[in-house]
């Protein structure tokens, strides 16, 4: 994650990483046509699925407090140091 000590571990290919993972998940789901219910988000990995999410709903017209709260209501967020589920934002 961010690239290796042979190709160049950095925080900004780990940041661009994150981008790609996270709000690819949730566009590539939405191209799928894919039901989803939850996005499980683990780790810094998924950062940016609540940021897709609450971008998704304000385009659909939604306040900033109504996204987040969807953002909330469609991803979950768990840490391996952590033992229970979570939101995710």
């Amino acid at each position: 994650y961010g690239g290796s000590r042979i190709t160049g571990s950095n925080m900004d290919r780990m940041i661009a990483q994150s981008v790609v993972l996270g709000k690819g998940a949730v566009a590539l789901m939405r191209y799928l046509n894919a039901p989803v219910e939850k996005f499980h988000v683990n780790e810094s990995h998924g950062f940016f699925v609540p940021i897709a999410l609450i971008e998704e709903a304000m385009a659909k017209g939604m306040s900033t407090d109504r996204a987040i709260a969807y953002a909330r209501a469609h991803g979950i967020y768990d840490s391996h140091a952590y033992w229970r589920g979570q939101s995710c934002v």
